[in-house]
């Protein structure tokens, strides 16, 4: 089975079913309504692809933006002086 981009499945869907149609009287046969069916579900199946997609970036994002604030906080100006502080510098 050939994997199609979105780009090829939307094409393909909008052949059978489009704004133009939606907007005539056209009414389609049973074996176009069949087609038609068929194509949602394609559609239905990709959008819960993709929306499986965006959780696991979602969380990969997540991950990264909370490596980049332990490093931020790592090398943080305020960080520098509690070792001036423990070398017995005092705070005026």
């Amino acid at each position: 089975m050939q994997i199609m981009s979105v780009e090829e499945v939307l094409s393909d869907a909008r052949c059978v079913a489009n704004i133009q149609l939606h907007r005539s009287p056209y009414v389609p046969t049973d074996q176009e309504a069949d087609v038609i069916r068929m194509k949602t579900r394609e559609l239905r199946d990709l959008d819960s692809e993709i929306s499986t997609e965006i959780q696991r970036l979602g969380a990969q994002r997540d991950d990264i933006r909370s490596q980049i604030a332990v490093q931020d906080a790592i090398v943080a100006p305020c960080r520098h002086l509690s070792n001036k502080w423990s070398d017995g510098a005092q705070c005026r």
